[in-house]
């Protein structure tokens, strides 16, 4: 849907050369988009190799397909389909239909409609999905609701839809007024709940949150909220280094945060969670960072640290490292590396992009991937030598090309 593309996105690009979290070799392919008039179109073709995911687990060569086309309506609005097939590859065949509205009705009121059904060998029954949402907005007041439903057997492949069999309501409401006090420029107070249940009415998770902001002149921000959960486990959940029973859980927790300057040649953000985590507690920290040299180089290293206690299980904590460098010869070449290491599940992984602007709506984009499973701490050179294998390598190369008119 044009005003909010994930309320039910049927098409998210990632799926394609994942399976399970496991790469897959992509042979290659294409993508065309254009305009004419009131409408606009889209389509992309892809093909991935075949591959090998574990030793009893294989997966044959598979096609993916997206139609995409548009159609402006009204002065703001515009109405779409988009068709989505795969062929082969973890099921014989997988297809989805959506048909979707965005409505733009005066000066503060946005509304979004989407209705799905998605094709199957396995698909029987309800395999339909639909949204429904509200928002009005002005400088000073923002409200909003969405109602969600998505059938039980409701089965997008090329699509990214985190649960299914549910029905969800949501609301928001907030309040931002500009106090006039000196060096800040508006204040944001928040409050929303996202209510789930499957369709036999029992409920799945309910999150209740408030919070409040400052933005000061300067670009700089404060941040603090509340956080209430609730979940209710249907099946074992593996987190934290461990695996929660079947239950109802609840839990509270508040987070804070403050950034910094963001017109200066060094600035970052810093947050903290802590509270409960289902039947234990969690505190949490992320740091990132941003410095500039010049006009032309950027620096943005950053740090995550998870710290949870679950009763009758192992103190869990997490430390994810990872630091990006961008670097912008002219406004028609860049680079951009990114390495970033995490102890929990024991990975590493390095990915290179090299863009090239060689005409007005036309690129180049090389990129290179690569992943590491990494066991420390290493003790000599010996360990270091076995210490680390690569899990995957991928090259891939992009050239979009403008059709004149």
């Amino acid at each position: 849907a044009a005003n909010d593309p994930g309320l039910l996105n049927l098409f998210y690009s990632r799926r394609i050369g994942l399976v399970d979290g496991q790469q897959v070799p992509i042979i290659g392919g294409g993508r065309l988009t254009g305009r004419s008039g009131p409408y606009a179109l889209g389509v992309l073709n892809i093909t991935t190799d075949d591959a090998r995911l574990s030793p009893t687990r294989e997966i044959d060569n598979a096609n993916f397909t997206v139609l995409r086309l548009k159609r402006n309506v009204l002065k703001n609005s515009g109405v779409g389909v988009l068709f989505t097939n795969s062929q082969d590859g973890i099921s014989d065949y997988n297809r989805a239909l959506g048909l979707d509205g965005a409505w733009v009705l005066g000066r503060n009121i946005t509304m979004t409609t989407v209705l799905a059904k998605s094709f199957s060998p396995t698909s029987k029954g309800d395999g339909t999905a639909g949204v429904v949402d509200y928002s009005w907005k002005n400088d000073r007041f923002n409200y909003g609701a969405q109602y969600l439903d998505v059938g039980k057997t409701f089965n997008a492949e090329m699509g990214y839809i985190p649960r299914i069999d549910i029905r969800a309501t949501k609301a928001k409401a907030e309040w931002t007024p500009r106090p006039g006090w000196s060096g800040v420029r508006q204040l944001t107070f928040h409050g929303n709940v996202d209510y789930y249940e499957n369709h036999a009415g029992e409920v799945d998770s309910r999150t209740q949150i408030v919070s409040a902001q400052m933005a000061r002149q300067s670009t700089a921000s404060a941040h603090v909220s509340l956080t209430r959960e609730h979940d209710n486990l249907s099946a074992p959940f593996a987190t934290a280094g461990t695996v929660l029973p079947v239950g109802d859980y609840s839990w509270t927790y508040g987070t804070v945060s403050y950034s910094s300057d963001r017109t200066k040649r060094m600035f970052g953000v810093i947050a903290a969670d802590a509270g409960g985590y289902y039947n234990g507690e969690r505190r949490s920290l992320k740091v990132n960072w941003n410095i500039t040299f010049g006009k032309t180089l950027l620096l943005e290293p950053n740090y995550t640290y998870n710290h949870v206690t679950l009763p009758g299980r192992p103190l869990y904590t997490s430390n994810v490292i990872n630091f990006r460098v961008s670097h912008s010869f002219s406004p028609d070449f860049y680079l951009k590396a990114f390495v970033q290491y995490n102890d929990d599940r024991k990975t590493s992984s390095f990915n290179f992009l090299w863009w090239y602007h060689y005409k007005p709506g036309s690129d180049l984009y090389v990129v290179y991937n690569q992943g590491w499973d990494i066991d420390l701490p290493l003790t000599s050179r010996e360990v270091l030598a076995q210490s680390y294998r690569v899990h995957s390598r991928s090259l891939a190369l992009k050239m979009t090309y403008w059709l004149a008119r």
